[in-house]
């Protein structure tokens, strides 16, 4: 389907060869435990990375994120709710509710939610400037995705015959356009809900007392798979998202940051080796947070809470008061900007793998040279070697790859299909380096092929690979992608081997 789509213009060349699937594998089930609710429940996620679904469906959720914008009920995050909170005053009568759905996205109707999808499409033609495919094309692929939720769990195949897996690009926005089906419905215009706020499946409503129960049986009959939980104030008070919100006798309301039972206080230690904008953040967006959630009465005690658990987890006093006061400019600034999107977001972004000091001392030079932003890859974390909720499985074999003949040269190259296919080809391509070494010396044979280095990113994978070239591919007759001679120095002992 999508060579036809291609063939009639609808994608260019890059976009098929991201949509188009290469060496994919079945998408694996997992669980990861629920901890701050009874019985300790399991959230089970499917592995999508590697289905050949995974572009198209990130493809598709880009679209539908278009369908889904502005929706009136719908909250960014909970600084959002925060804000709002500030001026709401709950009338005589009423009393706060926050509702909940029962495992939404492994519920969601998927027919339902297709037939309205499409209608939404019809009246909003925005989605048109993030692709050219026509609605039906476009729903076709949409159909195509949502229907092949296959999985592989002990070993045996599996297809949700219900919902959208939890792991799938799409699934968020589709679940968020059929709640917006069922707020279209029966909360918009419903006289008895007086606030309505919804941040993916969890709702923060003011509803009067005597309506609680004939408002949650409504919510339930809309649909026989969404079923609604529900949990009252308790004293006047009741958390939602990180906000405690608290209501006076006025029925104003007062806020603070809230925490589960379950938090541990443990956070990024300040000796960990990572680099110090990790650790900077982690001050950053505790802080941030306080500021923009906190009424003024309980600023300073969060304030206190905050540095007493960062000076538990290794951070200096003098530092922890150098990144408050930032932090209090910011949010001043923040609630009178919030909705501008900062310069510095738009520029590209680079990923380094952290090495300690040399790392830095490259992207200052870097920062310098470059319009753009710099992250950083701390490596692999003790924990992944010791905990892991999935299964084992074979990882794919592309990426970096060497053959070595019997004389000790080597040939280096990069691929996105596996090793065994890549060394017939050298054996039998008439182009190949390694062929052309082979026909001059008979004797010599190869006697190795092996992934010096996994890669499923197509421009990492030529960078690589010049780099390694350089290193020891001394059969290659060319470099590959051309690096400033000036960064290989630098960057060669960098290689993982």
């Amino acid at each position: 389907m999508l060579y036809g789509l291609k063939k009639l213009n609808r994608f260019d060349k890059q976009e098929y060869g991201f949509l188009a699937p290469y060496n994919s594998s079945i998408p694996q089930l997992y669980g990861l435990p629920k901890i701050h609710k009874p019985a300790i429940p399991m959230r089970i996620i499917v592995d999508f990375r590697y289905s050949a679904f995974y572009n198209l469906a990130k493809y598709e959720a880009g679209i539908l994120q278009v369908v889904a914008s502005g929706h009136t009920t719908t909250l960014r995050n909970s600084y959002q709710i925060a804000e709002e909170l500030k001026t709401l005053v709950i009338p005589p009568g009423y009393h706060m509710v926050s509702f909940d759905v029962v495992s939404l996205f492994t519920n969601v109707p998927i027919q339902d939610t297709l037939l309205y999808i499409e209608d939404c499409m019809k009246n909003n033609q925005n989605w048109k400037s993030k692709t050219k495919l026509s609605l039906q094309e476009f729903m076709r692929l949409l159909n195509l995705t949502m229907k092949n939720n296959y999985f592989i769990w002990k070993k045996n195949v599996y297809r949700q015959k219900t919902g959208t897996p939890m792991g799938s690009p799409v699934s968020p926005v589709f679940a968020e356009l059929f709640l917006q089906k069922l707020e279209n419905s029966l909360v918009k215009g419903n006289s008895n809900i007086h606030f309505w706020r919804r941040l993916v499946d969890d709702v923060f409503a003011v509803i009067p007392y005597d309506k609680t129960t004939s408002i949650l049986d409504e919510l339930n009959s809309f649909h026989p798979a969404i079923q609604f939980t529900i949990e009252e104030e308790s004293n006047h008070t009741l958390p939602f998202l990180d906000v405690l919100a608290t209501r006076d006798d006025n029925g104003n309301i007062h806020r603070n940051v809230y925490r589960k039972k379950t938090h541990s206080g443990r956070y990024l230690n300040f000796d960990s080796y990572h680099p110090m904008c990790h650790k900077l953040s982690v001050i950053d967006s505790l802080s941030f947070r306080a500021f923009i959630i906190c009424d003024t009465e309980f600023l300073q005690s969060e304030l206190d809470e905050i540095r007493r658990q960062l000076v538990r987890n290794g951070y200096p006093h003098r530092l922890i008061t150098e990144r408050f006061q930032r932090m209090e400019l910011r949010a001043s600034q923040w609630t009178i900007h919030r909705n501008l999107i900062n310069e510095e977001d738009r520029k590209i972004r680079i990923i380094l793998p952290y090495m300690g000091p040399i790392t830095t001392r490259i992207t200052c030079y870097l920062r310098v040279k470059l319009d753009c932003n710099f992250g950083f890859h701390p490596g692999q974390k003790l924990n992944s070697l010791l905990n892991n909720a999935k299964e084992k499985r074979t990882r794919q074999s592309y990426g970096i790859y060497k053959l070595t003949c019997s004389c000790k040269s080597t040939y280096v190259g990069e691929t996105k299909r596996s090793i065994e296919q890549r060394d017939y080809e050298h054996h039998h391509q008439l182009t190949s380096a390694v062929n052309d070494h082979l026909n001059e010396f008979p004797s010599h044979h190869v006697v190795s092929a092996s992934l010096i280095e996994r890669e499923n990113r197509t421009f990492h994978r030529k960078f690589k690979e010049h780099l390694w070239i350089i290193k020891c591919g001394d059969m290659n007759r060319n470099n590959g992608q051309h690096i400033n001679s000036i960064w290989t120095a630098t960057l060669i002992p960098l290689l993982e081997h």
